[in-house]
Order: C-alpha cells, then structure tokens, then sequence
C-alpha cells in the first residue's frame, strides 16, 4: 500500500488526549468481550460454539506435532493456531476444561488486540477521531440463506447484505441488500464472497465516508459507509471469488483495484458532490482455473508519479502441477511487468486465496508448503522445491469409490453424470447422502463429487454428493 497518510480528519487531539483515547479504545474493547464470559456462570457454562471446538482441537494438536493442511483438514488461516497454543500446553498439564476456559480469555485478550490496531491503522489513514470511531464499529457482508424460499427478514436473517454494527455486534446501525437477493439464493451466488473495503475518507470533504463491495454475481457496488442503504454507482467486474485493494495515486485521487473474473481493473473515485467510479485501465489474462477471481495488493514509494504496482498472484489451472503465478501490473496504465512461477496448490477443489505480501522491496508468496520471494536483480526463473503432495481427501472405507463428474440431469433420488471420460454413471439413493447432511443441491451443469458404493449393474449408491469445480482439469483421479 502507498505509505502516505491522509490529514483528514473531523478533529484533532492533543497527544495526551489522543493516548487516552485509545487507552480507552483497549479497555471498551476487553470490556464488551469479557461481559458474555462474566454473566452467571462464567466461562466455564458460557454455551460453546462450533468454532470455538474446532479452533481449541485444532491448536492442541499443533502442539502435538499435528499440523493442519499436511496432516488434518482446516480450511482457516494459520495464526489462530499457533495464537492458542498454550492453551495446547495448558490442556496436558491442566487438563482440557481449563485449557478451554483459559482459551476463552485469551480470545477477550486477541479481540481487544485486535480493535486496537484497526483503531491505530485508522489513525493513520485518517487521524487519530477515525481511529477511535472505526474500533467502535464493525462492517461485514453476508452471504446466502436458504434458497427454496423468501427467508430475508431485516432482524433475524439479513441475508446477501452489507452491513454495519456497534463493535458488541448487539445493535444493527447500516443495511444495503442487493436487489436480487433472492436470486442470489437460489444460485448460490453468494454476495459476501467478495468483502468489504472500507475506503479512506478523500480529499473531497463534501463526499461521505465509502465502501466498496462486490460478490459472487460480479457486481461492483459504491456504498455510503455512514449510511449503507445509499448506494452511489454499480458496475459489473465478472464473477468475484476475491477481494478489492485501495491506493491513492500521484495526482491525489483514490484509487479501487477490483479483481473479478481474470482481470485487472483500476477505478478512480470521481464526483464531487455525489461520488462514482470511472475505470481507468484494465488488464486481463490473469490465470485461473478454478473459481472466478483472485487477490491483490498494491505497493508503490508513497505517491512518486510511476510507482504504483498492482501485484496479483493467479489461480491453478490443473491439478497436476498446479501452478500458481505473480503478476506485477503497472497500476497507472495496466500494462503487464512481470509474471513468474510462484508455487503450487494441489488441494484444486479448493480455491487458492493468496494474497501477495510487499515488503522492503520484495514480494512474498506463500503457497503449499513454500514461500517464494521475488526482489530486484534476482532470477527470472525461479526454481520449485520439491512439494510432498499431500491427497487431502479423507480415506475411502472398504468398497467405497469416488467420481468426479458433471451433472446432465435425474430425479429426486436419481442423477445422471457424465464423468470426465464421457462415460455416464447412475448416482441414486441421494436421499440418504440427505439424511446425512452430506448433499450438495444437484444442478444441471454443476460438477459433483460423489462417494459410495457400486451395485451388480454399475450403479453408484451415493453416501455422499460434494460440489466439485466445473473444470474437468481441476479434478484428482477417480478412486
């Protein structure tokens, strides 16, 4: 990101008065973490959430030597991991309830940590006011509800939404849902696949706060940050798996980098009473096979007219290699600089969402079991350790198999796939995968996993029917 810090702010403190604001910040912040955990009962009859189960089992096994993504499946990033590991240790030692409960606090302790430096990266941005007003608030994008019917109701179940709430998530103070929620829905297209980016406030003063956000559909939206419902512009960027960056170029103008389907794009914030987005280039060709979109970050020496660099690291396109690439892409004109090898990603059902880390002059790309780092004067090619592939599926009892496949059509306990020989296969008793909660809503066209057994005539009996990616390339062998 560009390092220059916008002055704008609504007031200014004093040094003192601004410790004290942020002190105050810290202790708000522990404060209506801590209350659920205070309340009759403590921590130790405080209701427990799935997560909390996942995220606690998963951190003693680290400790044990178990490491996620080689030896269990854990579809989160690492550092909540290594973050609760000594509640790891505590569990051996303590015994695992107090390892919990000490697991508990020390998420009041992470959460606090954390509010406090969104509050001092807003202070950067925008002055010390900005930074004490964004720890107090929180901005998330929600996703699909059930598709079978009109389930949306704007107290218990807003889906497809960008929203904002008070920092206790107890009170709802913004809305915006997409016009086409309910088809979103139904499709499965979800509108929090994309994020939301809060902008920095512009040199503009007459403009309001904004936020960007884009989703599965590919519609880029321009909201009122304060107000979400008010929504500025819309555009479309092609299917967003992905996540927009922000820089402010040369000429003092904010900038949004959208990375919708294989393509680059850069927007200027215009508008001076009512804002917009005018695209000012574009670059494609991106790789990806896997679903739309990808992430990047934008590096640059401050706001030195020619330095802005949009970095974007692609998608596999097989399942063997499976390579993924950085691109460096000029931000000013969207001509191409630079594309390399930077990794592989074996696991290709499911998405490669790495993002490009710049710092001091290189960029670092994490990808299985490698980081590659890319710096001036080094090799134009780099040279791929050797990866242990890891099969990440779990393993198929007796008599089991498993196919890939697309799905051509069926009734409501019987599908036809044509596998990816063009072979056809017979996949029935998915009532059973149903009552297990172990199938996926079969749509013609979709690509399938299913698992079971095969019958004397050749007919699969499916346990299990998992989405799969449309891209036959994608798929692992048969088994």
């Amino acid at each position: 990101m560009s390092e220059r810090a916008s002055d704008a702010s609504a007031f200014h403190l004093s040094g003192r008065a601004e410790a004290l604001a942020l002190g105050l910040t810290l202790v708000g912040a522990v404060a209506v973490r801590a209350y659920p955990l205070l309340r009759a009962g403590g921590a130790w009859e405080y209701p427990i959430d799935f997560d909390e189960g996942v995220y606690f089992s998963a951190a003693s096994l680290v400790w044990r030597g178990v490491l996620p993504y080689r030896d269990f499946v854990f579809v989160h990033p690492p550092g909540i991991l290594w973050a609760l590991a000594p509640s790891g240790i505590m569990s051996g030692a303590l015994g695992p309830d107090t390892a919990f409960v000490f697991a508990r606090w020390f998420a009041v302790i992470l959460g606090a940590a954390n509010a406090l430096l969104v509050a001092l990266i807003a202070r950067r941005w925008a002055g010390p006011s900005a930074g004490v007003c964004a720890a107090l608030v929180s901005y998330f994008v929600t996703s699909n509800s059930d598709g079978t019917g009109p389930t949306f109701n704007r107290v218990t179940n807003i889906e497809e939404s960008a929203v904002k709430m008070s920092a206790d998530l107890t009170t709802v103070q913004s809305v915006f849902t997409v016009a086409n929620y309910q088809a979103l829905d139904q499709t499965d297209f979800d509108f929090g696949a994309g994020g939301l980016l809060l902008l920095p406030p512009q040199g503009n003063l007459l403009l309001p706060n904004l936020a960007a956000a884009a989703g599965k559909d590919g519609n880029l939206y321009l909201l009122n940050a304060d107000r979400l419902k008010q929504s500025f512009f819309v555009a479309q960027i092609d299917g967003c798996w992905c996540a927009p960056s922000y820089f402010e170029g040369s000429d003092g103008v904010g900038r949004i980098v959208t990375s919708g389907g294989m393509t680059v794009r850069v927007w200027t914030v215009t508008g001076r009473r009512r804002p917009t987005l005018t695209l000012e280039n574009t670059s494609g060709g991106i790789a990806n096979g896997q679903d739309a979109g990808f992430f990047t970050s934008v590096s640059s020496s401050g706001t030195a007219p020619g330095t802005a660099i949009v970095w974007a690291v692609g998608r596999p396109t097989d399942s063997n290699p499976a390579h993924v690439s950085l691109y460096a892409i000029n931000a000013d004109t969207g001509q191409r600089l630079f594309t390399a090898v930077a990794g592989q990603w074996p696991n290709s059902n499911s998405n490669s969402n790495i993002v490009p880390v710049v710092a001091n002059g290189r960029v670092y790309v994490a990808s299985n079991q490698t980081v590659t780092i890319f710096g001036l004067g080094g090799s134009s090619d780099v040279a791929l350790p050797k990866i242990q592939y890891v099969d990440m599926r779990p393993p198929l009892a007796p008599g089991q198999h498993e196919i890939y496949g697309t799905i051509e059509g069926g009734t409501d306990s019987a599908i036809v796939v044509r596998r990816r020989g063009g072979e056809e296969v017979r996949v029935v008793d998915i009532t059973n995968a149903a009552r297990k909660f172990r199938l996926t809503t079969p749509v013609i066209g979709n690509a399938l996993i299913a698992r079971g057994t095969y019958d004397r005539d050749g007919v699969l009996h499916a346990d299990v029917v998992l989405r799969a990616k449309k891209n036959p390339k994608l798929w692992p062998a048969d088994r």
